[in-house]
């Protein structure tokens, strides 16, 4: 059976009734699984973790975006993460029986539904991008909400699908396919958003003299519900740098910086290969769970956030070998 996976990100965090009205949208395509929800307060953002078959999860997405776009109105969105509308960013990831190009082409066909329904922009990035600057993220969200009707303006950026003009409710939206991609932010001993970017500007400039981290995006923010700062990372291949490996490269830049990583915590779900190596077994995860801090701000539940074991409570899955998830040519 074909299966993708798909990490909506909707721009809402702190509204439960809504959140939870995207999450019974998500769950209520037969044979789509709801993996798990993540909503922070303080970014205002929601990141839904599904997996189905590929129409099915096409269809529960266009259900989700209905319900959230009667809800969340970007000109009173506030919130400490980058982000240019209601549905901010939809990656896709093809994961069983499904080719890279049948993926993509599956992503073209949510972003033309989305627009012509909803009068929306819709970019599209990563594996699906029209053009080299459109592959990274960062690029299409460079200046925000706030920015995005002059950035429409230009015809270097006129939008993949939709008008050129901000739909000014709902923003606009980026769609595109990406291998799994792992958000993981390190929390620092300090409330100071200047040291935060600091520390993330320094990491940047290392990824010109430390080739592992060319697959990692850092960007240094304040917590005011957690009581601290945190570096935010982005893995975009773990294969590449592991999530270990980066929790050893912040803390010895910080460090040189006057400042420690105190723990860390996982956004949304990770692959269980992306805690342990190929040598350790299902036994050492928590010490790896430990090592990284992930319990550090509450209970760090493995059987939630590690898609493998996720799968398995679910039932989706017999044995945690089961699936591979390594993207094509990776």
């Amino acid at each position: 059976m074909q299966l993708i996976e798909a990490v909506p990100n909707f721009s809402e965090g702190r509204d439960n009734q809504t959140i939870q009205l995207i999450a019974q949208a998500l769950a209520s395509v037969p044979k789509v699984t709801l993996l798990h929800l993540d909503a922070g307060m303080d970014a205002n953002r929601t990141v839904y973790t599904l997996i189905g078959p590929p129409d099915l999860v096409l269809d529960a997405l266009l259900k989700a975006s209905k319900i959230a776009f009667e809800r969340i109105d970007m000109r009173q969105h506030q919130g400490n993460h980058p982000r240019i509308g209601a549905l901010d960013v939809c990656p896709l990831i093809p994961l069983s029986k499904i080719t890279l190009d049948e993926t993509i082409r599956l992503s073209q066909q949510l972003g033309k539904s989305l627009a012509e329904t909803h009068q929306l922009p819709v970019y599209l990035y990563a594996q699906s991008a029209s053009s080299p600057k459109r592959k990274d993220l960062a690029s299409i969200r460079k200046g925000g909400y706030e920015a995005l009707g002059d950035k429409l303006s230009l015809p270097e950026w006129a939008p993949d699908f939709g008008p050129i003009l901000p739909n000014p409710r709902l923003g606009a939206s980026v769609v595109g396919v990406r291998p799994i991609l792992i958000a993981f932010n390190l929390n620092l001993n300090s409330c100071n958003l200047e040291q935060a970017q600091t520390l993330a500007k320094a990491l940047r400039t290392r990824r010109n003299t430390d080739p592992q981290l060319a697959s990692v995006r850092f960007f240094g923010w304040v917590a005011p519900q957690l009581g601290r700062a945190q570096l935010s990372t982005n893995l975009l291949d773990y294969h590449q740098c592991s999530i270990a490996q980066v929790f050893a490269r912040v803390s010895e830049v910080a460090q040189n910086m006057g400042m420690q990583v105190t723990g860390s915590e996982l956004v949304g779900l990770c692959p269980l290969e992306a805690l342990i190596d190929q040598t350790q077994t299902l036994s050492d995860l928590p010490a790896a769970i430990s090592a990284l801090g992930l319990d550090e701000l509450g209970h760090f539940d493995e059987d939630s956030k590690v898609i493998e074991l996720n799968l398995l409570k679910k039932g989706k899955i017999h044995e945690v070998q089961s699936l591979s998830w390594r993207f094509p040519n990776q």
